[in-house]
């Protein structure tokens, strides 16, 4: 269910971004987001890999991750690119709720 919440956060950036026409030729999420646990905890508690946009985008991995990650308003949580992956630092009122 968290892990769900923040692939639709995801989704909602990258469809803003694609509607902004930031992310190059980019006009469809075309694969499936996957939220999981970063190997280095230090990255956040959750991440997703947005690199495959690049060959649509024709960007970068980590310029695709840093256009979509403006598309994203925080609240209890923080967000962070490295590499490819957008990743979540969850805060302990985030998890109260």
């Amino acid at each position: 269910m968290l892990k769900n919440y923040f692939i639709e956060i995801t989704k909602d950036a990258i469809n803003s971004a694609i509607k902004a026409k930031e992310l190059g030729e980019t006009s469809e999420i075309n694969f499936e987001l996957v939220c999981d646990v970063p190997k280095n905890k230090s990255f956040g508690d959750l991440a997703i890999n947005v690199s495959a946009l690049a060959r649509t985008a024709k960007m970068a991995p980590p310029v695709i991750a840093q256009t979509i990650v403006k598309h994203i308003k925080p609240e209890n949580y923080s967000v962070n690119v490295v590499a490819g992956f957008i990743n979540f630092k969850l805060e302990k009122e985030f998890l109260n709720k």
